[in-house]
């Protein structure tokens, strides 16, 4: 089954993840996309820094990051999971209304996808409320867009 993570974000800036999810070399090379939402993909970091320097609000909570990563037997082709993942970073960005960053990488037994959501909206330069009730319905959207693609389900979460 799929996992669906929400990674911490004390261990980088939000220059440090962006960097960390498109760097080919600590990748083995084995990055196969990247794209991105209201930002440059080639350069997104630019493009978040932008924003919240036009709303003040550099520092503290920079990002969101998640991580989906399929099952470990799973190896769409790279239409599929470019069509999956592009379709959830836009997902992302229309419902929360912040700019996304995303790798696709195969560097380990399970292809992931690093998606890394700016804090900051882009339009009223508020911080996003990353709460239980938005998590749950990300983690809903992603779970229906596996099915759409054919591929296996979250796994659920224990309580």
């Amino acid at each position: 089954m799929a996992i669906y993570k929400v990674v911490p974000n004390h261990k980088y800036t939000l220059s440090g993840v962006i960097s960390y999810t498109q760097d080919s070399t600590l990748h083995d090379g084995k990055i196969l996309y990247n794209g991105g939402y209201g930002v440059n993909p080639i350069n997104p970091t630019a493009d978040m820094l932008f924003v919240k320097q036009c709303f003040d609000a550099v520092g503290k909570n920079e990002y969101y990051h998640i991580v989906i990563s399929l099952e470990e037997n799973e190896h769409p082709n790279l239409e599929t999971l470019i069509s999956l993942f592009e379709e959830y970073g836009n997902y992302l960005y229309i419902s929360t209304g912040c700019q996304i960053s995303f790798a696709i990488h195969a560097n380990t037994n399970h292809i992931h996808c690093h998606f890394i959501i700016n804090s900051i909206k882009m339009a009223t330069g508020k911080k996003l409320n990353f709460d239980y009730s938005t998590f749950y319905a990300l983690r809903t959207s992603i779970d229906l867009l596996l099915f759409k693609h054919h591929l296996q389900p979250l796994r659920q979460i224990k309580s």
